[in-house]
């Protein structure tokens, strides 16, 4: 199966290059094995340090070691599966950070290549052969935070007064266009709650759309421009804060801003509730 570096490629958005140096920087921020193993708490400290033992007399991978001593399973595999791709840093994140493609290009070919194929595969754990010269524990780093400010720059003055003068049906699908490419952002950016709130909107907008404008009544039509407006006020309102926060949660996550997005998640389905009666 194609993965998203090579169809970068062979789409000509990326040079092989830029790819190697971006695919680098991806490892040097995955967890090893036995940093997710120590993290996650998968087995016994003796056990752990049993392993790095076996590990450094003969020279092998940590789970080749803790195979050797029966101290390996498939539960505990998974786990360390799971918590290497959330530490994986996006690829595309990164490419625009080496300044080897701009943010528009990257969200657009993610679209494309989403499009062909519906999932991607998980990569395995990365399991490297490691020098230990003592069987003591290192704590992983953090990982890097996401840099953030590429994805608020897409929040322009400009788009925003396109996107909340969309009277019409073509002026609504261009903005429709726009919240998809935010949200494909969003997710190159792992701005998970962003992203599900750009994805409902951008359904009504669709719903809308496929209907007609002139075709909701005068009730339902205050009705959209207020769930419509509230959202792009809400994403506009919240973009400035996220430009110097490490994650989204930082921002979204208090009590007072889950509840905003609940209401506005809320009055989306309401809004397509009524919708559905045309």
């Amino acid at each position: 199966m194609k993965l998203f570096g090579e169809y970068l490629v062979e789409k000509e958005i990326v040079s092989e290059e830029n790819l190697a140096k971006a695919l680098v920087e991806q490892i040097k921020c995955m967890p090893a094995t036995a940093e997710s193993v120590f993290e996650k708490n998968l087995m016994p400290i003796k056990d752990f340090l049993l392993v790095l033992r076996r590990q450094n007399e003969k020279r092998s991978g940590f789970i080749e070691a803790a195979t050797e001593l029966k101290l390996w399973n498939a539960d505990m595999a998974s786990q360390v599966e799971a918590h290497t791709a959330a530490g994986r840093k996006p690829l595309g994140q990164i490419l625009v950070g080496l300044g080897a493609a701009d943010l528009r290009q990257i969200t657009l070919a993610l679209d494309d290549f989403l499009s062909e194929v519906p999932e991607l595969p998980v990569a395995p754990a990365v399991d490297e052969p490691e020098s230990i010269h003592e069987p003591e524990v290192t704590v992983a780093a953090a990982a890097e935070p996401a840099d953030l400010s590429s994805f608020c720059d897409l929040f322009t003055d400009d788009l925003r007064a396109k996107l909340e003068t969309a009277l019409d049906d073509e002026d609504l699908k261009s903005a429709r266009d726009d919240i998809h490419r935010l949200k494909g952002a969003a997710r190159l950016f792992k701005a998970e709650q962003l992203e599900t709130l750009l994805t409902s909107l951008e359904e009504m907008m669709q719903d809308v759309f496929k209907i007609g404008l002139d075709k909701l009544s005068p009730d339902l039509f205050k009705k959209f421009l207020k769930v419509y407006q509230s959202n792009i006020s809400f994403l506009w309102e919240i973009q400035g804060e996220l430009r110097t926060a490490s994650n989204e949660n930082e921002i979204v996550g208090d009590d007072a801003r889950r509840v905003i997005m609940r209401e506005l998640a809320a009055s989306i389905e309401v809004f397509k509730f009524d919708l559905s009666f045309l």
